[in-house]
């Protein structure tokens, strides 16, 4: 688990308060890329390097079909999570995600999955992303290998 000891600041129960370790990988910029083994470790380092930017309660874009189980430091945040409709592909319904950010605005963070070993629509997401100032977050839980 990222915590104090770990250098990230704040309680072990609040390991995405931001600190030093945050702000090395936040300094890393553009393009960078952080392997972890799970999707709650990974939630854990998007808080922080959000928490760096200065957003303590971000607005989380999250397919409609994801673990409820893994959602726990989202959550323990009290991060805004909001759920995308989905293609019967299992990719992201883009037209319905514009209309979502006109509607409300756009997220901090957009979480894009991999599903069932197929690749996501990654270039589609980075474009979103970068459009709307998010960060991308792919969860590559259900492929074989990265």
């Amino acid at each position: 688990m990222l915590g104090g000891r770990m250098g990230l600041g704040g309680a072990d129960r609040e390991p995405w308060r931001g600190g030093p370790v945050a702000a090395e990988l936040w300094q890393r910029g553009p393009g960078s890329v952080l392997m972890l083994s799970q999707a709650r470790h990974a939630q854990t380092v998007m808080l922080a390097l959000l928490r760096a930017r200065g957003i303590e309660r971000p607005v989380i874009a999250l397919p409609a079909f994801y673990a409820e189980g893994t959602l726990a430091p989202f959550r323990a945040s009290k991060a805004e999570l909001r759920f995308y409709a989905m293609t019967a592909e299992l990719a992201p319904d883009w037209q319905r995600l514009e209309a979502e950010v006109r509607e409300n605005g756009p997220p901090d963070l957009l979480v894009l999955v991999h599903y069932y070993g197929t690749e996501g629509e990654g270039e589609i997401a980075r474009r979103f992303a970068d459009s709307h100032g998010a960060l991308l977050f792919e969860d590559a839980a259900h492929t074989m290998l990265p």
